[in-house]
C-alpha cells in the first residue's frame, strides 16, 4: 500500500507513544490507554512515571530532567582581571595602614601624636583597615563563614570609621565653640570619654545587623522555562 506522498511504511496504531525522559504522563480523561506527554519544565523534574516534583532551592534539574544536582557556584576567580585590579589596589591600602600604625606606636608619646587624639586614631585605622580587608572576603569563594563575616566585616568597617571621624569632630567643633564663651573646657572630651562615645556609636551596627536579618524575606530567582537548563 503507497500513501500520499509516496510513503508505504504502514502508521504504528497506537494511541499514545512513549514519554521521553523528563516528561510526565498526563491520562487523557475517559480514555484510560491513552495520555499526553507533558515536560517537567522550569525547576521540576521527573520523580516518576506521572508525576514532576521541584528541586530544592540549591539545586536544579539534569539536563534530561530525571533527578537534581547543585547548582554550581559562579564566583569571581582571584586571577581574573576584576578581582586582580582590587585586590592590588587592596593590598597597597592594608600596607598604607600598617605603616601608619607603625609609626603612630613608634612616636606614641610624643606631642604631635597626642594632640591628633591618638586614640580615636587606631580606632580610625582599625575602621580603615577592616575595609581593605572585606575585598578579601568579597572574592573568596562563598560559604557560611565567608557570607557571614562579609555581612559583618562591611558595614562594621564603615561604622568603626565613620564614629571614630564625627567623635573626633565633635570633640574639636566643641572645644573651639566653648572657647568663645569662656576658659573651661567643655565636658566628654577625654579620651575615656571620646573612646566610650565611639563604642556606643560602632555598637549600633552589630546590634541592628541581626534585626534586618530577620526582617528580609527569603528571595529565589527561577529562570524562564524557554531557557535550556545547561546554559546555567
Amino acid at each position: 500500500m503507497q500513501w500520499t506522498g509516496g510513503s508505504r511504511q504502514i502508521p504504528d496504531s497506537v494511541c499514545s507513544f512513549p514519554c521521553r525522559s523528563g516528561e510526565r504522563k498526563k491520562m487523557v480523561k475517559g480514555v484510560p490507554c491513552c495520555w499526553h506527554c507533558e515536560l517537567c519544565d522550569g525547576y521540576q523534574f521527573q520523580a516518576d512515571e506521572f508525576n514532576c516534583e521541584m528541586c530544592p532551592f540549591d539545586m536544579r534539574p539534569t539536563p534530561n530532567r530525571t533527578a537534581c544536582r547543585p547548582t554550581p557556584i559562579i564566583k569571581l576567580e582571584w586571577h581574573s582581571p576584576w578581582a586582580v585590579i582590587p585586590l592590588f589596589l587592596a593590598i597597597l591600602g592594608i600596607l598604607a595602614t600598617l605603616s601608619v600604625i607603625v609609626t603612630f606606636v613608634r612616636f606614641n608619646d610624643t606631642p604631635i601624636v597626642r594632640a591628633a587624639g591618638r586614640e580615636l586614631s587606631y580606632v580610625l585605622l582599625t575602621g580603615i583597615f577592616l575595609i581593605y580587608l572585606i575585598t578579601f572576603l568579597m572574592i573568596a569563594e562563598p560559604g557560611t563563614v565567608v557570607c557571614a563575616f562579609r555581612r559583618l566585616l562591611l558595614g562594621l568597617g564603615m561604622c568603626i570609621t565613620y564614629s571614630a571621624m564625627l567623635t573626633k569632630t565633635n570633640r574639636i567643633y566643641r572645644i573651639f565653640e566653648q572657647g568663645k564663651k569662656s576658659v573651661t573646657p567643655p565636658k566628654f572630651i577625654s579620651p575615656t570619654s571620646q573612646l566610650m562615645i565611639t563604642f556606643i556609636l560602632i555598637s549600633v551596627q552589630p546590634n541592628a545587623e541581626p534585626l534586618l536579618m530577620k526582617t528580609k524575606a527569603p528571595v529565589l530567582l527561577f529562570c524562564s522555562r524557554h531557557a535550556p537548563m545547561d546554559e546555567f
